[in-house]
């Protein structure tokens, strides 16, 4: 925004780039009608806007179990986009995360590590344990 500033020595109204701050100085203080009442919404700035996904800590109470994940933990970008690249999917195959196990990829983990002598070991559906 722009806006005149009076400057009594030179007797004329100079433009001045005044950001968001918009304002006429006169003699008698300062004038802000047609300012704006509230700031714009400002991605990166800690509250959750509208057209905001999310806005740094504030997820807006999203989950990765909202987003159709399984588990894991969910961020923000620094475009104020929720960011799902540590969210797990239990049963896709893939163990991540914090997930002890998915499927038939168990990590590396057999019975014999588990405690046992021997066996087959398998995932539980959870994702979180062996069978």
């Amino acid at each position: 925004m722009s806006s005149r500033l009076l400057n009594p020595r030179l007797g004329n109204p100079r433009l001045l780039t005044l950001g968001l701050v918009c304002c006429l100085w006169a003699t008698t203080g300062l004038v802000t009608a047609g300012c704006d009442e509230d700031p714009k919404p400002s991605c990166g700035d800690g509250v959750l806007d509208s057209g905001e996904e999310c806005d740094g800590e504030d997820l807006g109470g999203t989950s990765c179990e909202d987003e159709g994940f399984t588990g894991g933990g969910i961020s923000c970008t620094q475009t104020c986009e929720l960011e799902t690249y540590f969210c797990t999917l239990c049963g896709d195959g893939e163990r991540e995360g914090d997930e002890a196990c998915d499927s038939d990829d168990l990590g590396g983990a057999t019975c014999e590590g588990e405690g046992y002598v021997g066996g087959d070991l398998a995932c539980n559906g959870d994702c979180a344990s062996f069978d």
